[in-house]
């Protein structure tokens, strides 16, 4: 499993879903992967995770532990 991490700190919010988005689909088409996506405390951010997340049927999560990051998963048979 490929564990990557990306940081959306001073991006635009499209910006950032086209990164979100273009990260999300080449770490799939290689395998297995948990992205941990650096949001800051920005819902407008988060919600563009979640919105890109929804859209390919990629996991995503909250950790408690810090709210300023969302942790997506996707398992390749």
């Amino acid at each position: 499993m490929i564990i990557i991490s990306l940081d959306l700190h001073g991006k635009t919010h499209k910006e950032a879903e086209d990164e979100i988005e273009a990260s999300l689909l080449s770490a799939s088409s290689v395998g297995s992967f948990d992205m941990t996506i650096i949001t800051g405390n920005s819902d407008a951010m988060k919600s563009r995770v979640v919105k890109v997340c929804e859209k390919y049927n990629f996991k995503y999560a909250y950790p408690v532990i810090n709210p300023g990051v969302m942790n997506v998963t996707y398992f390749k048979l």
